[in-house]
């Protein structure tokens, strides 16, 4: 385990003291799995991970309701593809998280640009807002799908 991850599960701890918020193993365990993935993850992803590493896992059900207390809470949040309202879970590590993401093969990239969001900067201060984080999702075609259509033609 990562000092990082061992960081990260010391703070959420402290909700158990704070919110209320207990830290079971079944929680650890898809946190560990969202942690571990290297872009967002989806309930079946979680559930392999979770089973490669344990051989055994909790139900489907188990994990959508501890994931949305998960999300609750903001340790984790989410994205949901339009075409199947998949969810794919993450953490927020930054303070700004933007994914651009493919309608057609649903490839999520990851973008930061902290000058893409200027605008921003001048709605929280007109408005005497602090901003916790910002999660932005941006739905198209991506490059390889645009090129695969025009192939066909």
């Amino acid at each position: 385990m990562s000092e990082e991850y061992s960081i990260l599960l010391s703070k959420i701890r402290l909700l158990d003291t704070q919110l209320g918020f207990r830290l079971t193993h079944k929680k650890e365990l898809i946190l560990k799995a969202v942690y571990n993935a290297k872009q967002p993850i989806s309930i079946k992803e979680i559930l392999n991970e979770i089973k490669k590493d344990n051989h055994i896992a909790p139900s489907m059900t188990s994990v959508y309701r501890i994931l949305n207390t998960l999300e609750q809470f903001y340790i984790v949040h989410s994205i949901v593809l339009p075409s199947n309202n998949a969810k794919y879970y993450f953490f927020f590590f930054d303070k700004i998280q933007s994914y651009l993401i493919c309608i057609k093969c649903k490839k999520m990239l990851r973008y930061k640009e902290e000058n893409s969001l200027i605008f921003l900067d001048k709605i929280l201060e007109k408005e005497d807002f602090n901003l916790s984080n910002v999660k932005i999702a941006l739905y198209g075609i991506c490059k390889e799908c645009r090129t695969r259509k025009i192939k066909r033609k």
